[in-house]
């Protein structure tokens, strides 16, 4: 969610930036909504340049939207004190979103309505993979992205497959079979003004 915006240098000038937090809360479901126990919830709350908040999945550049330029950052962990982030590029892989940067991005027919927790839209479907291997692990990753000038950002749903094989390190690759596989599925669920801050910054 968007809770603010700001000018603040970025490149060598004065430019609107705009505050962006994210709630990542995983654990066992329940009545009451999802129970992070012990841990609790991770919230990261970034300052972006607002020409890098486009709702497109690379930006001029072709930087992928996995990779967000990041003025200033700040996360808060469980119940651990809030605490600045190094560095000028925050990551979306692996703590926020299980999708990743895909070296290509095919686009899958044309437009259509998708119905998500908003409403009925209509957004345009794509698809990458990912694979990486060793001589014992073989992981493939395989994302679905939603994406519509109806919502917010952009991003109005993603689903992500990711299966890892293992075998014998001397073993051909014939050889590898699948030991996990997880799939996530998000989707866009409400929109709104005024969002708020759930953490104290500097």
């Amino acid at each position: 969610k968007s809770v603010g915006q700001q000018e603040a240098e970025f490149e060598g000038k004065t430019v609107p930036c705009r505050w962006l937090e994210f709630k990542v809360q995983t654990g066992k479901k329940s009545e009451a909504g999802i129970n992070p126990g012990p841990v609790g919830a991770s919230i990261y709350k970034i300052l972006v340049p607002e020409s890098r908040v486009i709702g497109k999945l690379a930006d001029d550049e072709t930087i992928p939207v996995s990779f967000l330029p990041m003025v200033k950052g700040f996360r808060k962990e469980g119940e651990k004190p809030v605490e600045e982030m190094p560095g000028s590029v925050f990551q979306i892989y692996p703590k926020v979103a299980r999708f990743m940067h895909y070296k290509t991005l095919e686009k899958e027919g044309e437009p259509e309505p998708l119905a998500v927790g908003i409403g009925s839209i209509t957004a345009q479907k794509w698809k990458g993979k990912y694979e990486a291997d060793n001589s014992q692990g073989h992981t493939i990753q395989e994302a679905e992205i939603w994406r519509s000038d109806e919502v917010p950002f952009g991003l109005a749903q993603w689903s992500v497959k990711q299966s890892m094989e293992r075998k014998g390190n001397n073993e051909p690759r014939s050889a590898f079979k699948q030991v996990a596989q997880t799939v996530v599925e998000m989707k866009a669920l409400e929109t709104g003004t005024d969002a708020k801050s759930e953490i104290e910054t500097p």
